[in-house]
């Protein structure tokens, strides 16, 4: 199993992390696809077997205050981006 919140999932972004499930020819897939806060916090998340649909609410306050706690984006070399980004 995992844990529900790890600090180093901490990224002061909402984030997922997708997979799919199963086998294809020589490949398996582990699935376990979870939606996590900005704290690190598992906010939904898959088993390893059959299709499965989650959904959560995020806080965007939560957000804005992570942003603010981790002020990461003040490091951005914006020559590094398109302006797309």
């Amino acid at each position: 199993t995992f844990p529900r919140s790890s600090p180093t999932c901490r990224t002061a972004i909402p984030c997922t992390g997708n997979n799919r499930c199963g086998q294809e020819k020589d490949t398996a897939f582990g699935g376990l696809s979870r939606i996590v806060a900005p704290d690190g916090t598992i906010l939904a998340d898959c088993g390893p077997d059959g299709d499965t649909v989650v959904c959560a609410e995020l806080d965007l306050g939560e957000v804005r205050r992570m942003r603010e706690a981790i002020p990461y984006l003040r490091d951005m070399d914006k020559r590094l981006y398109n302006d797309k980004f």
